[in-house]
């Protein structure tokens, strides 16, 4: 099925509108019975980044102003309630952040809605650099993952590597850049 948008509300850091499609699976027996449904919330952005120019937000010239964070919260560790993520983008808010990278890994669901609902770009990791078959799958969950969401404006298949310098890196770059 295709839908056809005019106008949509557009999704920028000043203005972080979100809509929501319902997906439903039905089945047809001697009756119609719903069998599945998601919800899946997303947003109408378009970018542009230019070695010359830099990055536009939606025609807009945007400065990158941010931060680098694990999927952590100090003495919490990795076991955080939603409401710390979206108190954590705040802070970068108010700190002067504008965009998040998350570093080494996928991060947690609740805080990518955070940056979806508060109007914060975003660069998703991976973890592994590398093209095994294992190592390709993390890179498709993670991309499969956040597809919809507006605030992923990068995706990055490797953190400070020493093998990017590399002929086998070169490799590894080029093989997961095609798979992505």
């Amino acid at each position: 099925a295709s839908v056809e948008v005019k106008a949509p509300h557009l999704w920028s850091l000043e203005d972080p509108f979100l809509y929501v499609a319902t997906t439903q699976v039905f089945v047809l027996d001697e009756e119609v019975h719903e069998i599945d449904a998601d919800t899946t919330r997303f947003g109408f952005r378009w970018l542009k980044a230019d070695p010359d120019h830099g990055f536009f937000l939606n025609g807009k010239h945007v400065l990158l102003q941010g931060v680098c964070g694990h999927a952590d919260c100090g003495l919490m560790g990795k076991a955080v309630p939603d409401n710390i993520h979206r108190e954590k983008v705040h802070m970068m808010k108010e700190m002067g952040a504008n965009a998040y990278r998350c570093s080494h890994y996928p991060q947690a669901e609740a805080l990518m809605d955070a940056f979806d609902e508060m109007g914060m770009l975003v660069m998703d990791e991976t973890r592994w650099f590398e093209s095994t078959d294992e190592g390709l799958e993390q890179l498709t969950m993670v991309m499969k993952r956040d597809r919809n969401r507006p605030s992923v404006i990068f995706w990055s298949i490797g953190n400070e590597e020493p093998l990017f310098v590399t002929e086998q890196g070169r490799r590894i770059g080029r093989r997961m850049a095609a798979h992505a």
